[in-house]
């Protein structure tokens, strides 16, 4: 796939709410083709034609004919300019079928008779530039449902919150910049506490800015990750060598494969395993021997009372 392939790509195709998302995609694949610059900011050139000289009889005050000669461009030709003309509305039919080609077919049928870039574009933007009350609540129930990491990069989470924000200000609906600091250090982890009271102790609320609250954010966190990593007790443990000796398998499937690897810390365990299995089954047994000598005797016992019991008295 090909770089501009891989652009259009990333273009959505607009059909009226998503107007917000779709117009910047819209704009840089422009941008990153050269058109946005020909078409939507320059006019359509006009024709330049060459000149020539043309007699033009009037009558003077005194009733008589009077020839004068005049310098008028040549309609009839070629304009000097025809390349540049050229150009430039090659590159108007390249961006204009470029965006007509991201409309939804029902909203494109409105604009098939506009013949440049440029008409169509504003249009669009007249229609659906102004988003209404539910795409502004789903920016902002976005930026609300973003939740803050504590065990790894925040930076995506935070610029999620801040994207968020900022299209409510396209939007002509801002939240003011101290609610959105209160709305983020809300969302932040326990961890993140010195943070939280460090920005509750300041005293002007209009000092707060949510750019200055983020790269202190990650700032923290970088600190945290670097603590962790140089502090040897929060090092991982070591590799197992039975995890990480090539070819080895667990006991149990070694069990019932039948096959034994060749790893020594292996071989090791798994003889100390079966030596250990071999004394288990043997004090089992033994007590299973205790338990039915004891049985025996009970019985026996109990016997032999049965027989006194059925036995004469002897007489007195």
């Amino acid at each position: 796939m090909s770089p501009s392939n891989a652009l259009v790509s990333l273009i959505p195709t607009l059909t009226g709410p998503n107007y917000q998302s779709w117009a910047p995609a819209m704009k840089n694949y422009l941008l990153e083709e050269g058109r946005w610059r020909w078409c939507m900011t320059k006019a359509k050139p006009e024709p330049v034609y060459p000149t020539m000289e043309k007699e033009m009889v009037t009558r003077g005050p005194d009733g008589k004919s009077v020839t004068t000669t005049e310098t008028v461009p040549d309609c009839s030709k070629t304009p000097e300019n025809q390349e540049a003309i050229n150009d430039w509305e090659d590159i108007n039919n390249n961006a204009r079928g470029s965006i007509m080609l991201h409309l939804h077919p029902i909203i494109a049928e409105k604009y098939y008779i506009m013949e440049y870039a440029l008409e169509v574009w504003q249009s669009l933007e007249k229609e659906y530039g102004k988003p209404g009350i539910t795409a502004i609540y789903q920016e902002f129930r976005g930026a609300m449902e973003t939740i803050i990491p504590g065990n790894s990069d925040p930076s995506l989470a935070l610029d999620n919150i801040i994207t968020c924000f900022s299209w409510m200000v396209a939007s002509q609906c801002a939240i003011p910049n101290h609610l959105q600091v209160m709305i983020t250090i809300s969302k932040l982890p326990p961890v993140m506490g010195p943070l939280v009271q460090a920005v509750c102790q300041t005293d002007d609320i209009d000092s707060l800015i949510l750019d200055k609250v983020r790269r202190a954010i990650v700032l923290g966190w970088e600190q945290r990750s670097s603590a962790r990593f140089n502090n040897p007790s929060h090092q991982p443990q070591a590799a197992d060598p039975l995890a990480t000796s090539p070819g080895c398998r667990t006991s149990r499937q070694s069990k019932r494969g039948g096959v034994y690897p060749c790893c020594e810390v292996f071989q090791r365990r798994t003889e100390d395993k079966g030596e250990n299995t071999t004394r288990a089954r043997r004090g089992w047994r033994r007590r299973e021997d205790e338990t039915r000598n004891w049985r025996g005797k009970q019985e026996k016992h109990k016997g032999n009372e049965v027989e006194d019991e059925g036995r004469p008295s002897s007489a007195v």
